[in-house]
């Protein structure tokens, strides 16, 4: 059985204020990014998933840290990315992992580590792309195989005047190779008030973790009930026979079941 022994969590204050003005240039690049990740669509999916689904699903896996975001606040932000990433490390799908507040309570001292981890985050949240020696240094000195990113932005929408443009992206680098395996990008339109901002990203979030374990289930289970006709995938689940179960005899009500016992 697969298992997963970590405890996602919020960071730790102080390291969300050291990590508020570790590199400025990162804050305005990523803003940046996120608008030309968002120009021209108002809402919409991109899925990018590996060909072959044993690629990605129970492996050992580390959270990165994220990179919030203006306007976003960084409270605000990295409270998403928390319930994101608490969800993502409950999957059922994955080996153990480790969240960002394990990671940074087990290596705290090792600050080539703690450095490549930080850099990385901050690419990874800026332009999607992952350095194959860092990757690599970071699965070897933590023992994973995953490197897991997720992000939420808000932005204004350059075709919807009073409105902005809210986005999740989850992401999945193979620690070995650096290669970017699996990507999904969640975009919504909303009026430009903090509450509807804030209820926008919450239901982003939570249709995020729905492609993230839909990713990396497998695949006999995803396509179990595609085939089915449409009356029998409309019907309750312990309904449908499976293969090499019998129907025992009907009963009708009142009557008593028929003994099989030999006489």
């Amino acid at each position: 059985m697969p298992r997963n022994d970590s405890s996602a969590s919020a960071l730790p204050a102080r390291s969300r204020t050291r990590r508020r003005f570790r590199n400025p240039v990162f804050a305005a690049v990523a803003v940046a990014a996120a608008a030309a990740l968002l120009l021209g669509a108002c809402s919409g999916v991109s899925v990018n998933q590996p060909f072959d689904t044993s690629l990605i699903n129970f492996r050992r896996t580390l959270m990165l840290d994220a990179t919030p975001q203006p306007p976003l606040a960084e409270d605000q932000a990295q409270a998403l990315v928390s319930a994101i990433e608490s969800g993502m490390l409950r999957s059922p799908y994955l080996d153990s992992s480790i969240s960002r507040a394990q990671f940074h309570e087990r290596f705290d001292g090792n600050f080539k580590l703690r450095d490549d981890y930080s850099l990385l985050s901050d690419t990874l949240s800026v332009v999607g792309l992952a350095d194959r020696e860092q990757t690599a240094r970071i699965g070897r000195l933590t023992d994973v195989e995953m490197l897991l990113g997720a992000q939420v932005f808000s932005v204004p929408c350059e075709n919807c005047p009073e409105s902005d443009q809210v986005a999740t992206v989850g992401q999945m680098i193979d620690a070995k190779s650096g290669q970017l395996v699996w990507r999904v990008t969640l975009l919504k339109s909303v009026n430009r008030n903090p509450a509807a901002v804030e209820q926008a990203l919450r239901e982003l979030s939570a249709e995020l973790l729905e492609h993230f374990n839909n990713s990396l289930r497998p695949k006999w289970q995803r396509e179990r009930f595609k085939n089915l006709s449409p009356g029998l995938a409309n019907r309750p689940r312990a309904s449908i026979p499976m293969p090499g179960m019998e129907r025992g005899p009907r009963i009708e009500p009142g009557r008593s079941v028929p003994s099989t016992d030999a006489p």
